[in-house]
């Protein structure tokens, strides 16, 4: 029960970590836009005569803020699928906090089988995201060449949602754990961010 909790716990902060990225990117891009049209022409300036009138307001603060959110749900999200211990973990004395980790706990081949098989049509977007993950955020290897996330992501979210219930209902001493709350956290989010862009209109 525990460890379920845990892995819902981990899942529902990769989805808020997804949704306050998308809306905060939507969000800059709109008041970006509206503040340029009210913005002083841009023109050449040194640093000593910068002012918010110059140049792209927040531009800076949220290149770095954006791109910290969405390394923080790619990293979150592809965790949550990792092998349940790693290759050098010969005795699994450490175990990963995944999907597969949970089905293995289970200890019930059948039904763990129809649940892999429920995420064989998400690999490609699981591997994107594994690949970015491996490749760039974590390692900066030299030679990767960048690719992006595959479609998919919000339907990756609804389908461990799904899981998670599924789970639940096969495994009634389950049952209290706390669910993948994609409704909630969406609104939440949204309500949010909204407020955050709210306020710096008004500043």
């Amino acid at each position: 029960e525990k460890t379920l909790g845990g892995f819902t716990n981990k899942a529902n902060s990769a989805h808020k970590q997804f949704c306050i990225w998308r809306y905060t990117n939507d969000g800059f891009k709109k008041h970006q836009d509206d503040w340029n049209k009210t913005a002083e022409p841009r023109k050449f300036f040194t640093i000593e005569e910068f002012s918010r009138g110059k140049g792209c307001r927040y531009k800076n603060f949220w290149d770095v803020v954006i791109f910290s959110l969405q390394c923080g749900w790619i990293l979150s999200l592809a965790r949550l699928f990792d092998q349940p211990y790693h290759p050098r973990d010969k005795k699994k004395k450490r175990p990963r906090l995944s999907l597969d980790y949970i089905l293995e706990l289970l200890d019930d081949v059948s039904f763990a089988k129809s649940i892999r098989n429920k995420f064989q049509k998400h690999q490609q977007t699981i591997q994107s995201l594994k690949t970015q993950r491996d490749n760039f955020l974590a390692h900066n290897d030299v030679n990767f060449k960048g690719t992006k996330i595959k479609a998919g992501v919000e339907s990756l979210f609804k389908e461990l949602d799904d899981t998670v219930s599924e789970i639940k209902q096969n495994r009634k001493h389950l049952a209290n754990c706390s669910n993948i709350d994609l409704k909630y956290t969406e609104v939440l989010s949204r309500c949010g961010v909204d407020e955050i862009f709210e306020a710096l209109l008004k500043s």
